[in-house]
């Protein structure tokens, strides 16, 4: 056989396998099942029931809690948004419940519960005791439809209190704080603290549309937490307005905002954390009240004189620390990858200085 003719023959071989190759390759893709672009959710008809898993850890406190638990409040606000008539909040893998993501989740229930009356809503009860106890204390259980067959016992259940308002009103948070006994300095700069949180619900809160995808009407709420134990003392005010971030520059104008960066950090790199720190420097509220803004600011400095005191300040994407427990003490930015889609204020100190008589 001529050199040529094995050519022509190996070459006529090749082009039989390729073109074999590319007819077995159009046959797979044409049986092959065609991949919706609809999201898993749009498939369930609307008698169906909607069923949340609560996470494990409720919390917002370190990067992967942060991210699971808002990952956890986005899939909530689509239940209640979807046609499905029907949600099941499932409570059984929940172990241990920490106040801010607590707080946070208490505050979007029910707001989502009151805005959409229309859903039929129920709970899987958690299987743990302590955290079965909290959740009916609370009234999470309640917003739910749900009653715990056991009543809620010990200090660590029954000392939580919960307060919810859509008033600016220093009688309404005012007695709680008053119940602590703290000495009166720091009762009047922890007052003036809630005041600053919940007067920044009326004033900044709602300036803008929350970018939650529901387009709700505004509601001037807040939501508060407190606790005290023989060793601690923990407040938390809790708003789902646009968040500090978001009505900084609202306020006072990005060239404001922009120099303020600069001053506290050598740049003027924009980020939810820094934008946070940037608004106790900046100072006054958007009303220009002289008497006002300088709440947390005045906070700080109190709780500078407590060892092991801590505030915390989430919004949005950022949270601003205050830890006296490390000498000196620190106050640092952090981003998260998610945002709370909100404001949340807490302070936490020992509780070591009340005005109690024994």
């Amino acid at each position: 056989m001529k050199p040529s003719t094995r050519r022509r023959i190996k070459r006529r071989s090749f082009l039989f396998r390729r073109k074999l190759k590319v007819l077995r390759r159009l046959k797979r893709l044409r049986t092959a099942p065609v991949p919706s672009k609809r999201r898993k959710f749009s498939a369930m008809a609307p008698g169906d029931e909607w069923h949340l898993h609560v996470p494990k850890n409720i919390l917002i406190l370190g990067r992967p809690g942060h991210t699971t638990m808002t990952n956890f409040l986005a899939e909530l606000r689509q239940a209640f948004a979807h046609k499905t008539r029907a949600i099941c909040v499932d409570f059984t893998a929940t172990a241990k419940l920490f106040p801010e993501g607590l707080l946070l989740f208490y505050a979007e229930l029910d707001r989502l519960v009151s805005v959409f009356q229309e859903k039929r809503v129920r709970c899987i009860p958690a299987a743990n005791a302590t955290v079965d106890g909290v959740l009916q204390h609370l009234g999470i259980y309640k917003l739910l439809n749900h009653e715990s067959p056991t009543p809620p016992t010990g200090d660590n259940v029954v000392g939580w209190k919960v307060h919810h308002a859509q008033q600016v009103d220093g009688n309404i948070f005012g007695p709680p704080i008053e119940t602590l006994g703290l000495k009166t300095e720091l009762a009047a700069q922890l007052f003036k603290g809630v005041s600053e949180a919940v007067t920044n619900v009326r004033h900044h809160a709602h300036l803008a549309q929350r970018k939650d995808g529901l387009k709700l009407p505004a509601r001037q709420e807040w939501w508060m937490f407190i606790h005290e134990s023989d060793s601690k003392l923990y407040v938390a005010v809790c708003d789902l307005g646009i968040g500090i971030p978001r009505s900084l520059p609202i306020q006072h104008g990005w060239p404001a905002v922009s120099h303020a960066l600069h001053v506290i950090f050598g740049q003027q790199k924009r980020t939810d954390g820094r934008l946070i720190k940037a608004a106790l420097r900046l100072g006054r509220t958007r009303t220009d009240s002289e008497h006002r803004g300088m709440g947390f600011t005045d906070m700080i400095a109190v709780l500078s004189t407590m060892p092991e005191s801590r505030m915390v300040i989430y919004s949005n994407h950022g949270a601003l620390t205050y830890n006296g427990s490390v000498q000196p003490p620190a106050l640092e930015t952090h981003t998260f990858k998610n945002s709370v889609l909100g404001t949340i204020v807490v302070w936490h100190f020992p509780n070591e200085g009340t005005s109690r008589e024994n």
